[in-house]
C-alpha cells in the first residue's frame, strides 16, 4: 500500500529548539486542531487571530522564510470608520513570526495605509515572549 505524501498541509510551522509555533496558512491559530505556541511541549497559546472590526483579513500570501521565521501579507476586507467606508485592498498589512534564541517575536506587525483617509501612516509593533521554559 503506497504512503500517503502531503507537500502542502495548509500549515506553517516554525521552531527553534523545543519552542514551535503552528499555525495555519493566515497565521491564526485554530483551538480545536493541533496548532499552537508550544514550549517544551507545552501549549502556551491556543487561540489566535488578526481581524478587522471583526472580519477577516484577505491573506495575499504567507510562506515560512526559514526554520524560525515567517511571513504573511495581508489586505483589508471592506469596512466602516467614524470617517466612511475604507475600500478593500486599501491597506497593506504584514505579519513576521520569529522564534530565536531567548525571545520569541509572536507578531509583528506592519499596517501601511495607502491615500485617503485624512491621512498616510506606517505602524509598527511587536509581541515578544521571553522563552523561559527552554
Amino acid at each position: 500500500m503506497p504512503t500517503k505524501v502531503s507537500v502542502n498541509s495548509g500549515q506553517i510551522t516554525i521552531n527553534d529548539g523545543s519552542t514551535f509555533l503552528v499555525t495555519d496558512s493566515y497565521g491564526w491559530i485554530d483551538d480545536n486542531v493541533a496548532q499552537g505556541f508550544f514550549v517544551a511541549d507545552t501549549r502556551l497559546i491556543s487561540y489566535y487571530e488578526v481581524s478587522i472590526n471583526r472580519d477577516r483579513l484577505l491573506l495575499l500570501a504567507s510562506s515560512p522564510i526559514n526554520h524560525h521565521s515567517a511571513l504573511y501579507q495581508f489586505t483589508n476586507p471592506e469596512f466602516r470608520t467614524v470617517n466612511g467606508t475604507v475600500p478593500q485592498g486599501h491597506l497593506m498589512i504584514g505579519i513576521r513570526r520569529d522564534i530565536v534564541g531567548e525571545c520569541t517575536k509572536i507578531l509583528t506587525l506592519q499596517i501601511i495605509i495607502q491615500n485617503g483617509f485624512n491621512f498616510n501612516s506606517c505602524w509598527q509593533f511587536a509581541l515578544i515572549l521571553p522563552t523561559f521554559l527552554k
